[in-house]
């Protein structure tokens, strides 16, 4: 491609950013309570430290702590809040992509692939981005504990995810992680979550604190989630074809293909692959289990694995242009198709189909294919792999390998 269609691509990659981020500073300026679940969070909070029961299912759906961390913007005005909410978030995000493609994308990525995957991201859970959802928070902060993980910042890295425990499910990243670093990680994030969820009681009566985790505990329980919200996993798509699917089914395939993720990566660690590879499989795999077998699973929810999505089209081009019209054509499903730019009825169709379960599949088991490919044919790659590096550095923390004696910094 040349240098002139590089650089239109370039300006109308940014112009889309841009575009989106006016869109949104316009819409929370104008209408802060259209369109948006950021009016939902501060009244949570206010909620909280005025001390009276939680007054929405959004409140009740994160853990109490997420109060303390929208404090500062709830007590603003909403139309300010909200903006200073999503440039914070958008912020983590961004900053979060760029250095985790920077870590992650091999050297022979050229420039436009580059391009293309930066202008697919904000398509896949675009609804995230438009309505200030936590999800965009979340994927951030996972993004960057990647990069922690790489650089072997252990402490920050579990730190970052404990912050996304306002929520239970990002923490399946930290198990996946701790299944590869156990020593380095496991104490570690048990504080950090630790940490993060007593900060509530230090500043609300602890009976208030608890009066909302048992809240939490029985709105899960009720089943009322599932029908307040029109969800899109795996589980929907067998309800909506099939029909209902044993609670015992869902929960031994979740376990059995979160096991497999676990095991891939392990064995990666083992075969001491370069941390950019284990990393990029680890954190590619869990994504898109969380929006392929994860619980909650809505259009929205797919920003979570937009990135890894984005960087598996680009790699689907490889052999020949097929590859990326597929990867092109699926992600129009689980991206512009999952909102209303074509017209409501087309948005609707799509919805109810449940397809976007059956496309998320199938990009996790290209992600499952991928990985299995570099286990039979990736070769230790002493220079470049974590374990390695340890050995290089006797002070610094060194990954658990049955073929390396690992300490703890």
């Amino acid at each position: 491609m040349s240098d002139r269609w590089i650089n239109r691509w370039r300006s109308a990659m940014v112009a889309a950013w841009v575009g989106l981020f006016l869109f949104v500073i316009i819409k929370n300026s104008l209408w802060p309570h259209k369109g948006s679940v950021y009016p939902l969070y501060a009244q949570s909070s206010r909620d909280l430290w005025s001390g009276v029961p939680p007054t929405s299912p959004t409140a009740i759906q994160h853990l109490p702590w997420f109060g303390d961390l929208l404090a500062p913007f709830a007590h603003l005005p909403d139309f300010l809040g909200s903006n200073l909410w999503f440039i914070a978030i958008l912020i983590v995000f961004i900053s979060g992509t760029m250095n985790y493609l920077r870590l992650v994308l091999p050297p022979e990525i050229s420039t436009w692939q580059r391009l293309l995957i930066g202008t697919m991201i904000p398509w896949i859970g675009l609804g995230s981005l438009i309505n200030n959802q936590t999800n965009t928070l979340i994927a951030g902060l996972l993004l960057w504990s990647c990069v922690c993980i790489a650089e072997r910042r252990w402490k920050l890295a579990a730190c970052l995810i404990a912050l996304t425990s306002f929520k239970l499910y990002p923490l399946v990243m930290g198990l996946v992680f701790v299944a590869m670093v156990p020593r380095q990680l496991a104490i570690r994030l048990l504080i950090a979550i630790l940490m993060v969820n007593a900060i509530p009681f230090v500043l609300h009566p602890s009976d208030l604190i608890f009066e909302r985790h048992l809240g939490m505990w029985n709105y899960l329980q009720s089943g009322i989630h599932n029908q307040l919200y029109d969800y899109t996993s795996l589980r929907e798509f067998g309800l909506r074809w099939v029909g209902p699917l044993p609670a015992s089914v869902v929960l031994v395939t979740q376990a059995v293909t979160g096991l497999i993720i676990a095991l891939i990566c392990r064995r990666l660690v083992v075969l001491q692959v370069s941390e950019a590879i284990a990393i990029r499989h680890a954190f590619t795999l869990t994504m898109l289990w969380c929006i392929t077998f994860g619980p909650s699973v809505e259009p929205h929810t797919f920003l979570l694995a937009s990135v890894p999505i984005a960087c598996l089209v680009v790699t689907m081009d490889r052999r020949s242009r097929i590859g990326l019209i597929v990867g092109l054509m699926m992600v129009a499903i689980i991206g512009p198709l999952q909102n209303q730019l074509l017209g409501s009825t087309i948005f609707h169709l799509v919805l109810r189909s449940k397809i976007a379960a059956i496309v998320n599949l199938g990009f996790w088991l290209i992600a499952v294919r991928n990985a299995m490919r570099d286990l039979r044919l990736h070769q230790p790659a002493s220079s470049a792999s974590i374990a390695s590096a340890a050995v290089a550095a006797p002070d610094s923390a060194r990954i658990d390998s049955p073929r390396i004696d690992a300490r703890i910094a």
